[in-house]
């Protein structure tokens, strides 16, 4: 089953590579051809043009602690924040990142999973050190966007989703706007699918000035204290359900049930809604 789902997730990625092809800050699709592994497994290989690293890469870097690895912001982000170009670096990634979703909704494309990881970056320097400096003005940066196997379009909705149609599980949590989390399972808003993109982007835009993509987030007891009330929900759902709490601190509530921009475009395909998170405890 999994298998299908990848397989379906590599062919609407050569779908939006064909119908994206030429555009502006969308990563460079050249082909794709199937080998057979053996005579049960077919493989998809998918063949793009080499554009980059991810902006993850360059906001992010590793620290391995014995068997544990610990991700903190790099010395590129630390130079971003500090640095007085900094400002006008982030506000090139966001023009471009923001021109790429334009020319992805004239198609009438929906990313629906914009995020460091699917954005690929190639920053020209003038600093020959191995760590990027901005102690210069001049730089330039190409950014594009990557990674469509989440995308969806009323082809790819009918013919590349499978029975259950687009799900959130093909979704990244941290990214997710509030329609979305609220949706009882809805993958997107069926009137206007276009704002999850413009969500995902104001995220990333957070996520580069303050160094992590919680950007949204509840204090460690409150958080502590409906984990306790979930004992037997999963990971994701917990996650969700502290989203959701987050967004209520800061005033961001579902829209009415009756609204029809609401919606799901695929109802009777839908999971079932998680229940509600819980109050905080009294201080």
């Amino acid at each position: 089953e999994k298998g299908q789902e990848i397989r379906l997730s590599g062919l609407r990625e050569v779908h939006f590579g064909l119908q994206l092809a030429g555009i502006p800050h969308v990563c460079r699709f050249v082909e794709s051809f199937e080998e057979h592994a053996n005579e049960n497994v077919t493989e998809l290989w998918l063949v793009f043009k080499f554009e980059g690293q991810s902006l993850r890469q360059y906001l992010y870097e590793t620290n391995v602690e014995g068997s544990l690895i610990h991700f903190q912001t790099s010395h590129f982000w630390r130079d971003l924040r500090q640095s007085p170009h900094g400002p006008r670096m982030i506000k090139e990634v966001m023009r471009q990142i923001l021109q790429g979703v334009s020319f992805c909704h004239t198609k009438n494309v929906t990313h629906r999973d914009l995020k460091p990881d699917n954005l690929i970056v190639h920053v020209q320097l003038p600093s020959s050190g191995l760590v990027p400096s901005f102690e210069e003005e001049r730089f330039s940066i190409v950014l594009k966007l990557a990674d469509f196997g989440s995308a969806v379009d009323a082809y790819s909705v009918e013919h590349l989703y499978g029975t259950g149609g687009p799900s959130q599980e093909e979704e990244t949590l941290d990214y997710a706007p509030p329609e979305v989390l609220f949706g009882d399972g809805v993958p997107c808003a069926a009137m206007r699918p276009h704002s999850y993109d413009l969500w995902s982007a104001g995220v990333i835009f957070l996520e580069m000035l303050l160094g992590t993509s919680k950007v949204f987030q509840i204090d460690g007891r409150t958080r502590a204290y409906m984990t306790v009330k979930m004992p037997n929900a999963p990971p994701k759902m917990i996650e969700q359900a502290c989203l959701l709490k987050a967004f209520m601190e800061y005033r961001i509530y579902p829209p009415p049930s009756h609204s029809p921009s609401h919606s799901p475009p695929h109802s009777s395909h839908d999971p079932p809604a998680p229940p509600a998170p819980p109050a905080p405890p009294a201080p």
